[in-house]
């Protein structure tokens, strides 16, 4: 039920409720203590006065016969009245349908009792004055006025009791519904301000402080897991920050060694001096890989990264960019296998980068392949796909899910000696969907992996 709902019903209630105690009060009342309708029941008694009247007229005669009269009385006053009196124009009792006043003084008797409310009712005989017919009714008549009387008060006073009450337990239903919930929130938001993101929102009711305590629980989660990522996040960058050092300082290292090396004379063959340039070579594509690799990162992170496609022949792209790295790895212990022919297809690419991404791949399968590495290509669902095999050392499942995040390493738990920044994948990913193209791998422990490219034909 919703807090506007809630409160209609309270609204209505304590217009309503009160009303309703009332009216049904005044029927219990009615019904108990008067018998019924207090004017019914006093036009009933006085229809049947004028007919003991009448009947006590008629039969006038038996006044001193008591036993008589009373046999003629009884049956028209029973149910309504329970005692009938005469007196004389003295004021002296004549006749007592009871037998317990009889000639005694009917003042007397008012005093002596208090039975004051009751119908007296004059007798005439050939309109001669004879004296007064008194007839006291069964229920207290007295006792019913004064309730009426008193009746306005105890209405207003129950009225105000029950308002008072209908207010007590409503501010307790609306509290639950409405206080308790802020003051959760309120303890939330201090907790998060506090930098405290573990506790739980326990207010969980169908409403819609049920919805905004769910809403903000869902934020805290998020945030959590946000502020989570920021620290990893500002963990592996310092990790970068180091590993980029590394990486700089031992091509370099290397590089300068073997150019002091060719300085002073120390090569004196032919083969040697080959070698000598093939390392600075490699080194050199290596600091040049690993500098291009931060260029798109930090153009990533400032969101100024862009692409300058172009259209070309994937088999003219493919077999120019791959057939550099047939030459390069010619002497290499990994076998490198480019199955031919390629697609015919036009694709809309930032040349550059695609053979970025191909590097990028190749170089990730020859640090964890055993014997080969394979590239192919096919024509799938009116898109490129390229293939990007080796027969390595695969990833766990455990692994697969985070391989393309920033920074994520998966040589340190496989392979410490594969050295790299964790930037290899997450370029890749960011390069190829930047072409409106997707990425895809698929790789199992001990029997190699596999990477596919999908590339939109234009």
């Amino acid at each position: 039920m919703g807090i506007r709902t809630r409160i209609i019903l309270s609204f209505l209630s304590l217009l309503i409720a009160p009303f309703m105690i009332v009216f049904v009060t005044l029927l219990i009342l009615n019904s108990n203590a008067f018998g019924g309708s207090v004017q019914e029941n006093l036009l009933n008694l006085q229809t049947q006065s004028t007919d003991v009247v009448n009947v006590f007229e008629e039969n006038y005669t038996l006044l001193n016969q008591s036993e008589s009269l009373n046999q003629v009385i009884f049956p028209i006053v029973e149910g309504s009245f329970n005692r009938v009196l005469f007196a004389d124009p003295n004021r002296v009792i004549q006749y007592d349908s009871s037998g317990l006043a009889t000639g005694k003084s009917l003042s007397e008797l008012d005093t002596g009792t208090g039975e004051l409310e009751n119908f007296d009712e004059d007798v005439y005989i050939d309109n001669v004055y004879k004296g007064t017919l008194v007839l006291v009714p069964e229920f207290d008549l007295s006792r019913a006025f004064n309730l009426l009387v008193a009746l306005p008060i105890i209405l207003i006073v129950l009225f105000i009791l029950t308002i008072i009450g209908l207010i007590f337990v409503l501010s307790k239903i609306l509290a639950d519904g409405i206080i308790n919930p802020l003051r959760e929130l309120n303890y939330a938001a201090e907790r998060i301000g506090a930098g405290d993101l573990d506790f739980e929102m326990s207010y969980d009711k169908d409403d819609e402080f049920g919805k905004l305590c769910t809403e903000f629980d869902h934020m805290r989660l998020k945030l959590k897991d946000s502020l989570t990522k920021q620290v990893q996040y500002e963990k592996s960058r310092r990790q970068l920050i180091a590993s980029i050092s590394h990486d700089l300082k031992t091509p370099l290292t290397s590089i300068k060694g073997y150019v002091e090396g060719l300085q002073d004379g120390l090569v004196t063959d032919e083969d040697t001096y080959q070698r000598y340039l093939r390392v600075i070579w490699d080194k050199s594509n290596r600091l040049n890989h690993l500098i291009d690799d931060l260029f798109i990162f930090s153009k990533m992170e400032l969101g100024e990264f862009k692409i300058e496609p172009v259209k070309v022949d994937a088999d003219m792209l493919l077999d120019e960019l791959l057939s550099s790295r047939e030459m390069e790895l010619k002497d290499h212990d990994v076998n490198f296998i480019v199955k031919r022919p390629i697609p015919t297809a036009k694709l809309l690419v930032d040349v550059h980068r695609i053979g970025q991404v191909l590097d990028n791949l190749i170089d990730n399968a020859l640090k964890f392949t055993k014997t080969k590495i394979e590239v192919f290509s096919t024509i799938e669902e009116n898109k490129l796909a390229v293939y990007i095999q080796d027969d390595g050392v695969g990833m766990s499942e455990d692994d697969l899910p985070y391989i393309f995040d920033h920074f994520y390493k998966i040589d340190k738990v496989r392979n410490t000696n594969a050295k790299g920044t964790g930037l290899g994948l997450a370029i890749c990913k960011e390069l190829v969907e930047a072409h409106d193209g997707t990425i895809h791998v698929k790789s199992r422990e001990g029997r190699g992996t596999t990477f596919k490219i999908m590339l939109p034909i234009k």
